[in-house]
């Protein structure tokens, strides 16, 4: 039979498989207000001009990682034109 797009093989690939998650800055923000004994904090986003577009796209990134790290239920994320704030509940 011919394909297409793909190109059918006899045995599996020679790579590697992913192990494990790449940290991301999101990941290192949660991780630091998790750690971290403030309730309220602000992360700034100047800091973060050059990798997430505006606070709505990193405030959602950030939503993102703590379902992914279980902490949905315990950290609340929000923003406005210039900042991002996290909330322990």
């Amino acid at each position: 039979m011919k394909y297409e797009f793909i190109e059918p093989l006899q045995e599996r690939p020679k790579v590697k498989k992913k192990i494990r998650y790449k940290s991301t800055i999101a990941e290192k923000i949660l991780n630091e207000f998790k750690e971290s004994d403030a309730k309220y904090a602000k992360v700034s986003f100047e800091k973060l001009k050059g990798i997430y577009k505006s606070p709505a796209f990193t405030s959602r990134a950030l939503g993102r990682i703590a379902k992914r790290l279980g902490l949905k239920e315990k950290i609340s994320i929000y923003s406005d034109e210039n900042n991002i704030y996290l909330e322990k509940l």
